[in-house]
């Protein structure tokens, strides 16, 4: 078995940085609300903001992706080669924090929905959280389940590959992390129909990669390198947008995502520069990148009943817009501390 010594240089995360980490996740999670809700709120964002509107769910699914195979190897890299985690110890942590919230979007749609429009198979695989990316490719009917599907599996694949490293003599982690970029890649733009090779699959592939050999890349680099490369990427992003909109592209093909992931990168990249400056700002921002997990998750199931609502406010859609962020707030405030008791106690009592 390989010995993989810890390496000083992953102390470059200050509590600062995981601010930052913490508000990209909620930026994250605006974009897909500002793809899902234009409609329901009469056009606002596609009106004052076209290109987030038309692009927010693309860019905020890419980062989170991105997000996840950064704090992967951040956190776990080390911890699994070196067999601290068994396999068991490693991913219910994980479904605990996911699947209570999940669990309960799921379940006001088939109340909602009522038996006479439920299929079976769909609402099997969904709960089971297999519904995507493994071997079928179907949305859940709260639709934006589908990523919490494939990230299970990327988490599977990682422990994998952590455990292959740990038996193994030669450094084998990054090569095959690179590989896996590309094969994201490729399935990404074949379109195929298969188990564990859908579109999705590609995606989560492709970016949660991209997240771990990002932080790989970000611990062996300078402050000045990374700083030259940061504003580059948010250069090149402005160019692109410009011309996104300029030219109306309507499709995000493998060539377009390849892109937008590695301006993504870059871009967090400037994030984590100069650590002292707006720390405050950062900091009361985290609470809420704390909950976008369940932000995300209930976004959907809340503005069905928004939708549905008849009100006098919904003529000022600014007051509306309020409001329903209020709720979405409070109710995930309230779920994410439920899940969390859950999470203890069920941890607790199998630890």
């Amino acid at each position: 078995m390989q010995a993989s010594n810890y390496n000083p240089v992953d102390n470059f995360m200050t509590s600062d940085k995981w601010n930052r980490l913490s508000f990209l996740k909620l930026l994250s999670f605006l974009l897909i609300m500002i793809f899902h809700l234009d409609n329901s709120f009469y056009g606002v964002f596609s009106h004052y903001i076209p290109f987030f509107q038309k692009y927010g769910g693309y860019l905020g699914n890419y980062t989170f992706f991105i997000l996840s195979g950064f704090c992967m190897d951040y956190s776990y890299k080390h911890k699994l080669i070196n067999n601290h985690y068994t396999f068991k110890q490693f991913l219910i942590p994980k479904l605990l924090k996911i699947y209570p919230v999940y669990f309960l979007s799921l379940f006001f749609y088939v109340c909602v929905l009522g038996p006479s429009s439920i299929n079976m198979k769909k609402e099997i695989l969904s709960f089971l959280m297999i519904s995507s990316g493994w071997v079928d490719d179907i949305y859940p009917d709260n639709t934006v389940a589908w990523f919490f599907c494939v990230i299970l599996l990327l988490y599977i694949i990682y422990y994998f590959i952590c455990f292959l490293q740990s038996n193994t003599i030669v450094n084998i982690y990054t090569p095959i992390f690179v590989i896996l970029i590309f094969a994201g890649y490729a399935l990404y733009s074949l379109n195929l129909s298969f188990p564990f090779m859908y579109v999705h699959d590609g995606e989560g592939l492709l970016y949660f990669s991209l997240g771990v050999c990002l932080s790989h890349f970000m611990k062996t680099q300078t402050s000045k390198a990374l700083k030259i490369i940061g504003y580059l990427g948010l250069f090149i992003l402005l160019m692109y947008s410009i011309l996104c909109v300029k030219y109306d592209v309507d499709t995000v093909s493998g060539d377009t995502a390849l892109i937008c992931g590695v301006m993504i990168s870059t871009i967090i990249i400037v994030w984590f520069l100069n650590t002292n400056t707006l720390a405050w700002f950062w900091k009361k921002l985290a609470p809420l990148g704390s909950i976008s997990m369940e932000m995300c998750l209930l976004h959907l199931p809340i503005n069905h009943i928004f939708y549905n609502m008849h009100t006098s406010l919904k003529n000022n859609v600014i007051i509306w817009l309020a409001l329903y962020m209020i709720v979405l707030i409070f109710l995930s405030f309230i779920c994410h501390f439920i899940s969390e008791k859950i999470r203890y106690i069920i941890l607790k009592q199998i630890s």
